[in-house]
């Protein structure tokens, strides 16, 4: 039974004799038959507190497992030592899609207890049900259950001298359920299905050894079929994933530093495609010596093919990629090398060269200025573009400069020297003069 409670709260200080500036605010009150009666104004209540234990010896719950399309998915507890009615699993999130069946199955030590599965279709922060004595009238959020009024929810018939089933029956997710995050929960009681758990001073909750667990789950569309990136599909090097239309979701770069390298890759989930372009503004020559395609056009954004969420997907993720552990067997190791000699190799790291191009870098260190290295990517004895890299620190964009102040000119000593006079490279970096650039240039480029 829930009783609506009425607050009025004055402001002390108000001027207006008590007239206004005031609060009004309703509490929801459940009253059961509890010996500890409580009040809660909290979404999903049970009918006790959530620090309530049972108190039946002999019967426990250790996990709850659904099974469907994404495989065995699990729900661990810890009933038989905290021996709590009530467990927070909202960390664990159940993976289904509209349309699909789901079967539940209870860890149990013990018998006669039943089956029951809710799910808040609406979001609306209940498990709604409308039932009397005899019947239910309207499932609304109860999904499944094992065992009322000598039936279950498949019609089938629980004879008076049966056991009921722990396991409630498998069940189906709406068609037209919304993709999104919902509240599912598993009870085990007797004969029961109140969400918040049998009150009855004949058969309560507790006193049977049943168990309510609330977890998440996803319910999200169709997976979305991913590949790697070839050149053949219209991709490139480097590890890209494409979707099937071809589009872009995921990168990955690498850069080489002497004695060191840096890998790094992104999954694309969302972004602003217009703040993305204004941001990444990477020259048309850079890419094109790095051999590859990349344009607006070949970005794609997971959310607009996988309706799980952002955090659906991270759960996936982590299921798929770090709970499991791999014991690597010698043929593992030799294969895993056999691997390694193709991602060494140049054309993989940096991508396919032009025709009569070649890379030439320039490094050292400059006094008052840190480490200067000089990236020259040439196409017939001149400079077709230039990166600048290194531990110093930059005033606006040097890149960008540099690689205005060198492109077409000749890969010589005097026409370089005669760049970096025109350049002023102080502008760009701190503490580099000219003479120090071109002191670098000349001690290490041979003509």
């Amino acid at each position: 039974m829930v009783v609506h409670h009425l607050g009025i709260a004055f402001e002390a200080a108000s001027p207006h004799a008590l007239s206004a500036d005031y609060a009004a605010y309703i509490d929801d009150i459940i009253l059961s038959t509890s010996s500890d009666p409580f009040f809660s104004s909290t979404p999903y209540p049970i009918n006790y507190e959530t620090s309530t234990k049972i108190t039946h010896a002999e019967r426990y719950t250790t996990g709850i497992t659904f099974k469907g399309s994404e495989g065995t998915q699990n729900i661990a507890v810890s009933q038989k030592t905290d021996k709590l009615l009530y467990h927070d699993k909202m960390a664990t999130t159940i993976l289904a899609k509209p349309g699909e069946t789901l079967t539940p199955t209870v860890d149990f030590k013990g018998s006669w207890m039943a089956g029951y599965v809710y799910i808040d279709k609406g979001n609306d922060g209940a498990f709604n049900v409308t039932y009397d004595d005899n019947s239910i009238t309207d499932m609304g959020d109860l999904m499944s259950y094992s065992l009322f009024k000598g039936k279950t929810s498949t019609g089938a018939t629980v004879a008076g001298t049966q056991s009921p089933s722990a396991n409630a029956p498998a069940f189906t997710i709406p068609e037209e359920q919304k993709p999104g995050f919902y509240r599912i929960r598993y009870k085990l009681d007797w004969d029961n299905v109140d969400p918040g758990g049998n009150t009855t001073a004949a058969n309560p909750i507790t006193g049977n050894g049943g168990i309510i667990v609330d977890a998440r789950i996803n319910i999200h569309a169709d997976n979305v079929n991913l590949s790697r990136a070839t050149e053949e599909n219209g991709g490139g090097l480097n590890g890209d994933i494409l979707l099937a239309n071809g589009t872009k979701v995921c990168g990955n770069a690498f850069y080489h530093l002497k004695n060191r390298n840096i890998v790094h890759g992104t999954m694309l989930y969302d972004t602003n495609y217009n703040r993305m372009t204004r941001a990444l503004t990477p020259d048309r020559l850079k890419l094109e010596s790095a051999g590859v395609k990349s344009v607006k056009s070949r970005t794609g954004l997971i959310k607009e093919v996988l309706e799980i969420g952002v955090y659906g997907l991270r759960s996936k993720l982590e299921r798929l990629l770090t709970n499991r552990i791999w014991e690597l067997k010698p043929e593992d190791i030799l294969a895993i090398e056999e691997i390694e000699r193709t991602y060494r190799d140049p054309e993989y790291l940096y991508g396919k060269k032009s025709l009569n191009e070649k890379n030439i870098t320039f490094s050292g260190r400059v006094e008052g200025c840190g480490r200067i290295e000089m990236h020259f990517v040439t196409q017939q004895e001149r400079v077709a573009d230039v990166f600048l890299t290194g531990d110093f620190f930059a005033h606006g964009d040097s890149d960008t400069a540099f690689r205005k102040t060198f492109k077409g000119v000749p890969m010589q000593t005097r026409a370089l020297a005669e760049a970096v006079l025109t350049h002023h490279p102080e502008t760009s970096v701190r503490g580099l003069s000219a003479e120090s650039l071109i002191h670098l240039l000349e001690t290490q480029l041979t003509e």
